[in-house]
């Protein structure tokens, strides 16, 4: 799966494909966190002074945002699988609500005959 892949809303996904975009998301920062965590703690960033506390911070504040898109589109692709208008991905952010997006993104089997999202997935 390419990075215009990744980061389109257009087209469905099945199942499979929306674990490995959500472990994807959940995934990818590790090797970096693995490298900037001990520099932190190593204070190699207080030499930098305050800019330095704040490239740590733009790290983070990117690496989440990068996740949040991935899966973000995930949840739109599923439920166009679903024959579900991606507006429903918003629930992304409503307590309880996101809870039911979740479910129904990774347990509910998506729809068997093309749809308005696309052709029926093999």
């Amino acid at each position: 799966m390419g990075l215009n892949k990744i980061f389109s809303a257009q087209g469905r996904i099945p199942r499979s494909g929306w674990w490995k975009a959500i472990l994807l998301a959940l995934f990818w920062p590790l090797p970096l966190v693995a490298v900037i965590i001990p520099l932190a703690a190593a204070g190699n960033f207080k030499n930098l002074g305050w800019a330095g506390e704040n490239i740590f911070y733009m790290f983070f504040i990117i690496m989440i945002g990068v996740s949040t898109s991935i899966t973000v589109f995930a949840n739109i692709k599923r439920l166009h699988d679903l024959n579900k208008s991606g507006r429903l991905a918003l629930l992304h952010i409503v307590p309880l609500a996101n809870l039911w997006l979740f479910l129904t993104c990774a347990f509910v089997k998506g729809d068997s005959s093309d749809n308005k999202y696309g052709p029926a997935l093999k």
